[in-house]
Parts: structure tokens; sequence; C-alpha cells
């Protein structure tokens, strides 16, 4: 019986940039997987990569600032970015925790018949699906990453709830989410300034996005280079790591479905063209 394991989660919408025409935009969320049992110590670690700005100097301690992908340690060069990314990457394969992502290409199309909340819902939908069809799935405590969109709250939220509603009512045929009676039937929020784990899947995230745009034939700084280098570290890591292309059908409906499965390592998905 696998254990009963916090999952926390970050979305990211990466749009379509001027200045890197080869790289596509990308919507995705993006998962760490701890334990409950193994959460105190694998917090505390996370605090061990953070000591020297914990303790600038003997005598003092400072609270360090949140890490967050987009508005990364400002006052820090490029190097020492890396460092700390690394520090955390190390962590993870240390303890080997486990990630996954899944994400979906944007474009007009997309955009202009989903949206962007819509399809980070149906990332989570996607990612759930896989999750819970693992031989032995663990029991999850979903941890997003606060989100200002109450809409979109309440549609990851649905997602969740909906397993527990649909059961009580002897319809878990009409479920397209397996064993849904493992995943506790509540979203639960936090505020990532005060997550380290919602911290650290926004960096896993920020790292695979580079790998992404890398793949695309991108030109990268140096500083996404590294970001991308480490984001390669971690593919063993990885339970899923899925960017899909939707392939929009003949009768117009949308084919959104994942091709292949895999475990363990990057997961050899392939996206519709």
């Amino acid at each position: 019986m696998a254990a009963t394991s916090f999952i926390f989660l970050d979305e990211c919408i990466s749009k379509h940039s001027k200045s890197q025409p080869a790289a596509t935009g990308i919507a995705s969320i993006t998962g760490v997987i701890v334990p409950v049992e193994r959460y105190a110590a694998l917090r505390e670690q996370f605090y061990e990569t953070r000591l020297s700005e914990i303790v600038p100097r003997a005598g003092t301690i400072s609270f360090p600032k949140e890490l967050h992908g987009k508005d990364l340690m400002r006052e820090h060069s490029d190097d020492a970015k890396l460092e700390q990314v690394g520090k955390v990457a190390d962590l993870l394969l240390r303890n080997g925790v486990r990630l996954c992502r899944v994400g979906y290409r944007l474009g007009k199309q997309v955009e202009q018949t989903i949206g962007d909340a819509g399809v980070i819902q149906l990332c989570w939908l996607k990612l759930l699906m896989v999750l819970r069809g693992l031989p032995e799935p663990a029991d999850l405590i979903p941890v997003m990453d606060m989100t200002e969109d109450k809409k979109l709250r309440d549609a990851l939220a649905f997602l969740v709830r909906s397993g527990d509603v649909v059961r009580a009512a002897g319809a878990t045929e009409f479920l397209g989410i397996p064993k849904t009676e493992g995943i506790l039937g509540e979203m639960l929020f936090a505020d990532s300034a005060s997550s380290v784990f919602v911290q650290t899947a926004d960096l896993v995230s920020y790292m695979l996005h580079a790998s992404d745009q890398q793949e695309q034939g991108a030109q990268l700084t140096q500083f996404k280079a590294g970001l991308a280098a480490t984001a390669a570290r971690l593919e063993p890591l990885l339970i899923l790591n899925a960017v899909i292309t939707m392939r929009w059908l003949p009768d117009g409906g949308i084919d959104a479905s994942l091709q292949g499965t895999g475990a363990g390592g990057s997961a050899p998905f392939e996206s519709h063209d």
C-alpha cells in the first residue's frame, strides 16, 4: 500500500514571446509528491538549502525571501540563483521525491476555444487520471498554489469534490478519474510564500519550461541554459512529463488526450501534431 502523500501543485501559463519565435506558449501544472511521514524532515532539509540567507552573519537570523521562478532572488547574481536551484534539485534527488507535470501548448485557437483557465483545468484532470491510474497509487492530499482567480479555484476544487458526490450517488461509471476515494475530497490552497514545497513546485516548473524552450530551438541565455541543465538532472524523478498539442477533429471536437503511458524517468508521451 502506497503511503498517503501531499501533492504540492503550481500552475503556470507561459505565453509565446516575440523574442523567442521558436518557442510556443505552454500552460501546465507541476506537482511535487511528498509522503506525509517524510514531510517534516524534507521541510527541514529545504531550509538547510537557505542557510546562508537565514544566517547571513554570526549572531543574525534573517527570514529568506520566497523562491519564485519569475522573481527569483533578484538581488543575487545568476550564478547564485543557479546554485540555489541546484541545491533544491539535490534535495529532491537525494530523497527520491517524485515529480509530475502535464502541459498543453497554447495558440490562438486554444485560447479562443478553451481559454487559459480551461487549459489549466484540463491539465489537472489529466494529471489526476494518470496518478490515480498507477498500479498502487498513493492517497493524495492536493495543495495548490493560491490563485486570485476564484473561478479557477472553484473549477480545480470541483474536480476533486465531484468524486465524492458521484460516488455517493452510486454512479462511479461516470467518473473519468479512477480510484477517486484515494483523493482528499477538498482542494487545499496555500500562499507559496508560506509553503516551501509549493515554492519547490514553482521552481521545478520554471526549470522544465526552460527545458521546453531549449527543445524547441529557442536561443537561451546562459542562465536559462543552466536551468534546463538542472531540469535534465531531475528526469529520473518524473513520473510524468507530458506537453501536448491539441488536435481539432473534423466533427469540431478536440482530441486533448495523452498518447502512451510511462512511470519512472521522463515518461514517453508524444504530442499530437
